[in-house]
């Protein structure tokens, strides 16, 4: 599969946060995307048992040699979506409207369910060589 760009901007930015500082940035990068294992902008509706998100293992070398860019985002309104890793272990809780966007490696599944009900995860899985 030939290789891609995928431009990521990221802004946080506060007044009212911090007493005496305001907070304001922005990072910005172009990601090469190489690897075969892409997973397009992909809708899901989930349960409360897991399911995978990711099509293939991101399995590589033992020093985290294969990894991938996720992003899920929780379309629902009124229940939470729990992520776990490959050993069952929870990295994330979204609330009803939140996101993440972050690097993976070395993860042979991503799985995801819902605290309640059917809500549905919007996601995006791309894997860099």
């Amino acid at each position: 599969m030939a290789n891609a760009t995928l431009n990521v901007t990221f802004s946080i930015s506060s007044t009212d946060l911090f007493n005496s500082i305001s907070l304001n940035k922005t990072v910005t990068d172009a990601l090469t995307i190489n690897g075969d294992n892409r997973q397009g902008l992909t809708t899901m509706v989930t349960s409360t048992s897991y399911d995978d998100i990711n099509v293939n293992a991101l399995a590589g070398s033992t020093d985290g040699g294969k990894k991938a860019y996720v992003y899920a985002k929780n379309t629902d309104t009124v229940d939470d979506l729990i992520f776990a890793d490959d050993g069952d272990q929870i990295f994330a809780r979204l609330a009803p409207g939140e996101f993440f966007f972050y690097p993976t490696a070395d993860n042979t599944k991503i799985q995801v369910k819902s605290s309640a009900n059917t809500p549905t995860v919007e996601f995006l899985l791309l894997e860099v060589d």
